[in-house]
């Protein structure tokens, strides 16, 4: 077994108890109090140097699509918020080492990176776009190594964006500091590495329509459903799901969503390659 897969493991029996785990400075992810048992020599003074962030975020997922308004006006953008998030960029420049920032009249991207666990095989980078207007929903999406997107579980459809709490949970508002948010990525991130090796999904999550639990979720998975006490996929609404008429099912998800595939808009694609082409945040958001 690597080095790093004890802690993974560890961060997955804990995700599965519904805990947030605790993320720092540079997107490293540790199960709380255990932390430096999972390292030795050096890297353990390096890990009692790293500045812990206390986090809100909540293990359930969402997976259902955002749709904008059609013909939507002209957000009305907030001085406030535009003042907001200048300052709290000093806030995630220390949280996050190595964010870059690119201003536009109507919002602001940022480019991040979070290392997720020590010696881990891949890093996530995430390109975020935030609008400096409330009549507009914040977006982000996230690559292995700047590469690689990641998804396609919990993420929008049909721009795979990242989708990782309940909206109307409150988890997250626009208006609020970024670097929450950011530890929130940071461990939607982690549970995707988690799946890589383990091959589940760990934590709780919010599946709602039968149809994409039958496509998405494992069987030894958290069901998707509301219903408490919570159990695994197999002995909740696995029976009950394969009763439905899964064409009629399907024609249903894919009106509700916009489309049976989900991928990052190519300006966003083009955008991680190249720096230089920063995309236009209205047409983004609008879209």
């Amino acid at each position: 077994m690597l080095a790093w897969e004890p802690q993974l493991e560890a961060l997955g029996r804990l995700l599965d108890r519904n805990q947030f785990p605790d993320v720092f400075d540079g997107g490293f992810v540790a199960p709380g109090v255990a932390i430096d048992s999972f390292d030795t020599g050096e890297e353990k003074t390096y890990v009692s140097q790293r500045q812990k962030r206390g986090s809100t975020a909540r293990s359930r997922q969402r997976t259902e699509a955002w749709q904008g308004p059609p013909n939507s006006p002209a957000p009305i953008i907030r001085p406030d918020l535009q003042a907001f998030y200048d300052e709290d960029l000093a806030k995630v420049h220390a949280a996050y080492p190595g964010t870059k920032a690119w201003r536009q009249e109507d919002g602001l991207w940022l480019r991040t990176e979070s290392a997720l666990l020590q010696s881990a095989p891949r890093r996530a980078v995430f390109i975020t776009a935030i609008p400096y207007s409330n009549t507009q929903m914040l977006r982000a999406w996230a690559f292995w190594d700047g590469f690689e997107w990641i998804g396609p579980r919990h993420t929008n459809f049909p721009d795979g964006s990242i989708c990782a709490f309940e909206p109307a949970d409150a988890t997250w508002r626009l208006g609020e500091s970024l670097v929450p948010l950011l530890d929130i990525y940071t461990v939607w991130a982690l549970r995707h590495l988690y799946r890589s090796e383990f091959g589940r999904w760990p934590g709780h999550q919010s599946v709602h329509h039968p149809y994409e639990r039958l496509t998405e979720i494992g069987d030894n998975e958290w069901c998707g459903c509301s219903r408490e006490p919570r159990a695994v996929y197999s002995d909740c609404c696995k029976d009950k799901d394969l009763q439905i008429n899964r064409v009629s099912a399907a024609v249903n998800f894919m009106l509700r969503t916009g489309g049976a595939n989900r991928k990052p808009p190519d300006s966003v694609i083009c955008f991680l390659r190249n720096s230089n082409k920063v995309p236009s945040i209205r047409q983004i958001l609008l879209t």
